[in-house]
């Protein structure tokens, strides 16, 4: 049979879209270097930008020929499409529609984006894309700190000497290192080649160093979440089999120990940053959303992305927290809170049953699967999941995560069978 001629190989077409959409899901955290407000401005170019993005994925949709599988992958995850569609409404009784408009817009084309490729491409791809985007940004980071340090290195009197690398704000740097951290123990683990294992254990070290230089509370406590899981899990596929009994019950014993030794970590953590447990203002924030302005509108929320937007807001928000005129709030400081705020009780219930199908699906992949390909959808969803506690990463500055949580979602059922993983 004669082979279809092509300009360039398949993975050319894969990296070429794959650089946009990295560079659009998060490019209002960089280029707000060149814009300090970072105020929306409707920009077309998102409209246009995302739009071509999405053509050239269904575009591979086609190519690959797997429209049935990416039928019934919507279908499995219908929470996440009522999800998007109540989004949507949201612009209805928004109280800036054009702002919601543009989010939803993003959301749609994010999530289309996100599971085109979870469908299309094996899982070992998926987990190769986020390694390789968090050491694409590692190298360029330490390039302009090295550089450039009054760009990488925080200049302002609140956060002086903290390390940003590429990003506007040090907590959107060392989230990104600490997910790195953890794909990098996972390859480690996983290698069986020497040199693939030094690699890793260098790419460990290396975001390790830039998550504790960023200064970020939020980044240490990811390093710890997500390497006590890998350890757990290591444990699990070596004597899980071999539980019965008291065996179990010492297990369990042993897990509740590590738990507190987990709790008193994250308080010491909190410690060495300088941090307090109200999470430096965070829960009077969390505190004063919920009595002054959730209450208000509790069931459906003020729409998508919208309240945030407003300079006399912000500084509202930024008193009521206790940071004074230091600080400018941009957003709740938690994923979930600013559901709430724009979406309202009902968004952010639905929100909870996409999550929550999320979670369960990826622990009984991996405890079924027993492999560490298997166990990487857990270690991402558990990055998102906590992530989102201090920061918001629910589309309000980029979609990144976003298209983590929707590529984690759209995964093949069941456990994986490849063995090659890394």
């Amino acid at each position: 049979m004669k082979r279809r001629f092509r300009f360039f190989p398949q993975g050319m077409y894969d990296g070429i879209l794959l650089f946009a959409v990295a560079y659009l899901s998060y490019h209002e955290l960089i280029a707000c270097w060149l814009n300090s407000s970072c105020v929306y401005a409707g920009d077309f170019a998102d409209y246009s930008l995302w739009g071509m993005i999405v053509i050239c994925a269904f575009l591979l949709l086609v190519h690959d020929g797997s429209f049935v599988q990416y039928r019934h992958a919507w279908k499995n995850n219908w929470p996440l499409g009522l999800f998007m569609l109540y989004a949507a409404a949201s612009v209805s009784w928004s109280v800036v529609p054009e702002r919601s408009t543009h989010a939803v817009y993003i959301m749609v084309a994010s999530s289309l984006t996100a599971s085109i490729f979870a469908v299309i491409r094996p899982p070992k791809t998926i987990f190769r894309i986020l390694f390789g985007f968090t050491l694409l940004v590692l190298i360029l980071s330490l390039l302009t700190i090295l550089i450039s340090p009054e760009i990488g290195i925080h200049p302002d009197p609140v956060w002086r000497g903290a390390w940003r690398g590429i990003f506007v704000h040090k907590n959107d740097f060392g989230a990104l290192m600490a997910l790195g951290n953890g794909l990098a123990l996972l390859s480690f683990v996983a290698a069986i080649e020497k040199q693939h294992k030094r690699a890793a254990l260098l790419f460990y070290f290396f975001t390790l160093f830039l998550a504790i230089m960023s200064r970020s509370a939020t980044a240490l406590i990811l390093w710890f979440v997500l390497n006590g899981l890998t350890a757990a899990y290591f444990a699990w596929i070596k004597w899980g089999a071999k539980l019965r009994g008291k065996s179990f019950a010492y297990s369990v014993g042993i897990l509740a120990g590590l738990a507190s030794a987990g709790a008193f970590s994250i308080f010491a953590i909190f410690k060495l940053t300088g941090k307090n447990l109200n999470l430096t203002g965070r829960i009077p924030l969390w505190s004063t959303l919920l009595e002054n302005v959730i209450s208000k509108r509790p069931w459906f929320g003020y729409g998508l992305e919208t309240l945030w937007s407003f300079p006399e807001f912000q500084k509202w928000a930024s008193k009521a927290a206790g940071w004074g005129d230091e600080i400018v709030v941009v957003n709740g400081h938690n994923g979930y809170m600013d559901i709430l705020l724009y979406l309202g009780v009902v968004g952010l219930f639905v929100l909870c049953v996409v999550l929550v199908q999320g979670v369960v699906r990826a622990v009984l992949r991996a405890t079924t699967g027993r492999t560490w390909l298997n166990f990487f959808p857990l270690l991402a969803l558990v990055y998102f999941l906590v992530a989102n506690m201090t920061i918001d990463y629910m589309l309000e500055f980029e979609s990144f995560h976003w298209m983590v949580l929707v590529a984690i979602l759209f995964l093949p059922s069941g456990k994986f069978d490849e063995t090659d993983f890394v």
